[in-house]
């Protein structure tokens, strides 16, 4: 057979945002795979409109079979541009490269957890994260080395896996408490970007969806900290809605640092004692009234009773 209808015509490739392949682009696809002709196959995909809405087309053309042809292909996709390279992750997840090529995975994440577009690293923490649910061995220094790398991109990517895994069902507790342990640098963070997430991630990811274990982790870290970051880090944990299930939980970790005049771990206890106060009101002032020999419950209650945040 003629390989001339290997080669994309300008009538069958769209520059139309979000177009689907044609049935042309189709069958070009079908044949060279059929012919095993993979190099016309890789020209072809970098030619075609490729696009969330080309994804599941593309996806039932390739079939198991072509699993090699697979991922070379998602190489090629990384080395063009960023929408190429967002479907290259999304490909790359449904491979299961972590099994059979682990180091080029390790690559792949690293190259795409420090690029500077925001889709690419979301791309990035889903690979990581697959990678850790299917192969935790091969990936656990992977996602250690992030939390601890200078580049905050990586670190940011570290403790967003880290959220995603906290809302898996309750077979994969162990790799969640696993998860608690490995970010556990994260609560000396001092990059307000890196901050943001990892307390999103403590608070709207472990404590919601795996809320005792993380308020026992809470428990074993609060004697042993003194930096003010980590504190604040603790605090956060119980400053939004999630808190709400919590509260005695996080009035406890309150008193422990009640005393502490840091300007940032005031500013965390302010915002926690706040969060209380929109599910149980009169539980805070309660517990408000029998801590204002401490001068710090005196300001907080005065802060809150100005605000109308105090029950009667």
């Amino acid at each position: 057979m003629e390989l001339n209808c290997l080669i994309p015509s300008e009538q069958s490739i769209s520059t139309k945002k979000g177009s689907k392949l044609s049935d042309n682009q189709i069958k070009d696809l079908e044949t060279a795979l059929r012919l095993c002709k993979y190099d016309q196959c890789v020209e072809l995909l970098k030619a075609y409109p490729v696009n969330y809405k080309s994804i599941s087309q593309i996806r039932r053309i390739i079939s198991k079979e072509d699993q090699d042809f697979f991922i070379d292909w998602s190489f090629k996709l990384l080395e063009l541009d960023v929408v190429h390279k967002i479907v290259a992750g999304l490909f790359l997840e449904q491979s299961n490269i972590w099994d059979l090529r682990t180091e080029s995975t390790k690559e792949i994440i690293q190259q795409l957890s420090v690029n500077d577009d925001w889709r690419i690293r979301r791309t990035a923490i889903n690979l990581l994260g697959k990678s850790l649910i299917h192969s935790q061995d091969n990936f656990e220094d992977l996602i250690t080395e992030f939390i601890c790398s200078n580049n905050p991109f990586k670190r940011r990517v570290a403790v967003s896996v880290a959220k995603d895994i906290s809302s898996l069902s309750d077979k994969y507790d162990p790799l969640k408490n696993k998860m608690l342990d490995l970010i556990n640098p994260i609560l000396y963070e001092q990059n307000q970007y890196v901050i943001t997430v990892a307390s999103d991630t403590f608070a709207n990811g472990f404590l919601r969806h795996h809320g005792d274990q993380i308020n026992l982790w809470v428990k074993s870290k609060v004697k042993l900290i003194e930096d003010h970051y980590a504190k604040a880090m603790l605090l956060s944990i119980y400053s939004t809605q999630s808190v709400a299930e919590y509260l005695d939980e996080a009035l406890s970790l309150i008193e422990i640092f009640l005393k502490d005049n840091n300007e940032i771990v005031k500013y965390a206890r302010s915002a926690a004692l706040r969060q209380i106060a929109k599910y149980d009101s009169v539980k805070l002032s309660s517990w408000l009234e029998a801590h204002l020999h401490i001068k710090q419950a005196v300001d907080h209650w005065a802060e809150l009773e100005i605000d109308g945040l105090l029950g009667i």
